[in-house]
């Protein structure tokens, strides 16, 4: 049998897109793959039969409410990709236990290989800044993954919360795969920037791909660039 043809508006459309492609610069060409992230996005939540519920306005708005119900839980908090810290100190804010910890992994010389056109390799470089906690529970790892994380040995806890804010797939997924023995179920993996399906979507798409858990969407924010999941089983 004959191969199917290529409707002819299909074939007329690619080649006015590819006419306008050469004419974007590349801030308007990120819009345009964020657009197309977002779609994709949207199609992988169908795909895993994820629901877009809840949805909250602001990262803190789901920040409290995942916080709600395991504030006075024994909690390990693991955040990968710290920059200036607002969120590892909001973290450390809304987990009461004074027996949690939390540890936040960065080499503060900002990103390792370009992700976008707006973050260039070095973005969110802080210049030898590193944040500072009056909160004694929190702990900083400065360097890259491969260097701190190999070495880090998780201390007991009830519940393992992982923040991942890596922004790139080759972070992400090193963490992920890392701390794959760790996420039992009850564990919960944050994610920043999930609307990126080439990176921190994609990363976890491949963990959920490598192994037989099964997770459960708790709730996203700011038009699913921050997502929760929960390991059920």
């Amino acid at each position: 049998m004959a191969a199917e043809r290529e409707p002819f508006f299909i074939a007329l459309a690619r080649g006015a897109l590819t006419r306008i492609g050469a004419q974007l610069s590349p801030s308007q060409m990120y819009w345009v793959e964020r657009a197309m992230s977002q779609l994709e996005t949207g199609r992988w939540f169908r795909a895993h039969g994820f629901r877009f519920t809840p949805i909250y306005a602001n990262r803190h708005e789901l920040y409290a409410a995942l916080a709600r119900d395991i504030a006075d839980e024994w909690a390990l908090y693991l955040e990968f990709g710290v920059f200036q810290g607002a969120s590892l100190r909001a973290w450390s804010q809304l987990l009461r236990n004074p027996r949690s910890e939390l540890h936040g992994f960065d080499s503060f010389a900002g990103l390792p290989e370009g992700w976008n056109a707006y973050n260039p390799q070095g973005k969110f470089d802080t210049r030898g800044a590193v944040p500072q906690f009056d909160d004694p529970r929190v702990v900083l790892h400065v360097g890259w993954f491969h260097e701190t994380l190999p070495n880090f040995t998780l201390p007991e806890h009830d519940r393992l919360i992982i923040h991942i804010d890596a922004d790139l797939y080759s972070s992400a997924k090193y963490a992920l795969d890392s701390l794959k023995d760790a996420i039992r179920p009850g564990t919960i993996l944050l994610f920043d920037e999930f609307y990126d399906h080439m990176n921190e979507l994609r990363a976890f798409s491949e963990f959920l791909a490598s192994g037989d858990m099964t997770f459960r969407f708790l709730g996203g924010a700011t038009s699913l660039s921050q997502c929760a999941f929960e390991r059920i089983a």
